[in-house]
């Protein structure tokens, strides 16, 4: 039996969607768990709804969490052989489950393609091919292009619900953005293999401004960044991948959080933006940063130390760049 597990919060517009797609599934052996965080809109209801139309749906609420402890909640409730989550806002093909269990073996993790689809028309498709990935030094191409946007996220795949438990496997509360990620780390240090299903059975609505965007925003502010990149370096080790690939992403993850100080550029003045940058330059490994300094200016900056000059390059490029957009947008 497969336990699909949906965290719900304020949905009621179109958890339909999504619970339909659930009930027309082909592979049939499925429990659903709705774990509802204290909606205040008619999301319960609609999910009573679907469990009195289907009992392999069961409803549990609770007073609001956030999403961790909704699906840690739901892990707690689950019963089947394999888990697979589900956004509440998302919906899924009716192959979905069978092609994902037919796929599945032990030590290997079954993973589909994801369709985005924003509002304005844009769509994209993050596919991944029939093949398996494995988890030993290639696993740094699943941290790059759409299959990180794939790997980081609990949904698309279906996990092994003994490895879960015996390792009690749970998304970290507290952290509002990478929580996925970090559950990642730590499920497949316990995996083999990744098998691509090469069809994009799950469905996504993209918003161009969501919680989860706010929340990533959000991170650049605090330490978040930083405990993602210990997790994911200590996955790194405990599958044997040579220092290199551990240090590329440090360095990946270190800039990521030097640059993502522009995405708060609206939100805070200068001063405070200037402060978060140099904290972070100032307690960067050097040992590391020394193999890459000649790398570019940005990383020869950065070894020196020379927070004041890397400041000003990024807050130049960002007013050239918002300068470009606004003149693009008049055209």
């Amino acid at each position: 039996m497969v336990s699909v597990i949906i965290p719900v919060y304020n949905r009621d517009y179109c958890l339909s969607r999504c619970l339909e797609s659930v009930l027309q599934q082909t592979f049939t052996n499925w429990e659903c768990i709705l774990i509802d965080d204290g909606s205040t809109d008619r999301t319960l209801s609609v999910c009573r709804c679907y469990v009195e139309k289907d009992p392999r749906f069961r409803v549990y609420s609770q007073s609001n969490g956030g999403v961790s402890v909704a699906r840690n909640r739901g892990l707690e409730q689950a019963h089947g052989e394999y888990v697979v989550f589900i956004d509440s806002d998302d919906w899924v093909e009716p192959d979905f489950l069978r092609l994902l269990h037919e796929s599945a073996e032990k030590d290997i993790t079954p993973l589909c393609g994801m369709d985005v689809q924003f509002t304005d028309g844009r769509h994209i498709d993050c596919s991944v091919q029939n093949i398996l990935y494995r988890t030993d030094n290639n696993i740094v191409d699943l941290f790059s292009g759409n299959l990180a946007k794939l790997f980081a996220g609990p949904v698309c795949k279906l996990y092994d619900r003994s490895i879960i438990e015996t390792y009690r496997i749970r998304f970290p509360v507290g952290i509002s953005w990478g929580e996925d990620l970090i559950f990642n780390c730590t499920y497949f240090q316990y995996v083999d293999c990744i098998k691509g299903v090469p069809f994009l059975l799950y469905h996504v609505i993209g918003q161009e401004v969501s919680l989860s965007v706010n929340a990533k925003y959000d991170s650049f502010l605090t330490d978040t960044n930083q405990i993602l990149c210990q997790n994911v370096s200590r996955f790194f080790l405990s599958k044997g991948l040579d220092e290199q690939c551990v240090n590329d992403y440090y360095i990946f993850s270190l800039f990521q959080q030097i640059t993502g100080v522009q995405y708060v550029r609206d939100r805070l003045p200068w001063i405070k933006r200037y402060k978060r940058m140099n904290y972070l330059i100032q307690s960067a490994d050097r040992d590391i940063l020394k193999k890459y300094r000649f790398k570019n200016i940005r990383f020869l900056l950065v070894y020196y130390r020379l927070s004041i000059l890397v400041f000003i390059c990024y807050e130049v490029y960002s007013s050239l760049n918002k300068h470009a957009k606004k003149s693009r947008n008049h055209q």
